[in-house]
């Protein structure tokens, strides 16, 4: 990858990191945000008292708090990976 190529991909990074920061921002993401923060404790709730020998349920239960869990993640990883780039933007 060339200089110019890194750089586009620095700025398109750091455009997407900007991006997803005003989402989690805004009265949509926080919207999401608190109804994946509910799905999740409510999974947890029943995690806690499904019986160990319902496998397909624990299953499910424990997707389901991955996938609540995840999407709170990719927001953060993008903010910080875009903020990295502005970093190493700035230090070019």
């Amino acid at each position: 990858m060339d200089e110019s190529e890194q750089r586009n991909l620095l700025m398109e990074t750091a455009i997407l990191g900007k991006q997803a920061d005003m989402f989690l921002k805004s009265d949509v993401g926080q919207y999401l945000l608190a109804r994946a923060d509910e799905r999740c404790q409510n999974a947890y709730k029943a995690l806690k008292v499904v019986s160990p020998l319902r496998e397909r349920r624990v299953r499910d239960l424990q997707a389901e708090i991955w996938k609540c869990e995840s999407f709170r993640q990719w927001l953060v990883d993008a903010i910080n990976e875009g903020q990295y780039a502005e970093e190493e933007m700035l230090e070019r």
